[in-house]
């Protein structure tokens, strides 16, 4: 009978302290943060980045200390490395390297912008004429400051995306296409580009 043997009474006079040393030792791990190489963190304190004498707390790489989960919490963020968005066009997942033909797609999608034309004739009355052109533009940048970042907006590369958005509608809206303009609007095909 295997219930009579030593080793199943130590088993069963030993798991359930076994398991209870078991969890408090991971919930004590919870209150250890590693900071990968490059990244920073803000250390939130019962929901607030500020410590008892209202300074906040950012950590460098490397290990650091915190309260256990769910007092304490660690906001990591790469600061040091450059960050992309894609303004006006979707990529693929994996990074295609094939050349860009005008009969095929260049990416998972492209969005189309209208841009003004000059007139051919100046006795045309009517719609202003337009172009449709694509523009793919991606944006790097780098978080200089990781409290303002991740406290002034509720999605900040959100917000990043769509000030790019408007500044490039801002842009095409006033541009023209053709290289040499009569109205001296930039050019998207000459220096305007």
């Amino acid at each position: 009978k295997v219930s009579q043997t030593w080793f199943y009474k130590i088993v069963e006079q030993a798991v359930i302290p076994l398991i209870i040393v078991s969890a408090l030792i991971l919930y004590i791990l919870s209150s250890i943060v590693i900071v990968d190489p490059g990244s920073q963190a803000i250390i939130e304190k019962f929901g607030s980045p500020h410590d008892s004498h209202g300074k906040v707390r950012i950590v460098d790489s490397g290990i650091s200390l915190k309260l256990p989960w769910p007092f304490g919490i660690a906001r990591i963020f790469p600061t040091k490395e450059m960050q992309e968005i894609y303004i006006g066009y979707v990529p693929h997942e994996q990074d295609k390297k094939e050349p860009l033909l005008w009969d095929k797609e260049h990416y998972k999608e492209e969005y189309n912008l209208l841009v003004a034309t000059e007139s051919i004739s100046s006795q045309e009355k009517g719609a202003v004429p337009v172009s449709i052109i694509r523009a793919a533009i991606p944006v790097q940048y780098r978080v200089v400051d990781l409290y303002k970042y991740i406290y002034n907006h509720s999605d900040s590369e959100e917000m990043l995306k769509e000030i790019c958005y408007r500044e490039l509608v801002n842009f095409a809206s006033g541009a023209r296409i053709e290289p040499e303009s009569e109205s001296g609007a930039e050019s998207l095909l000459g220096a305007g580009r």
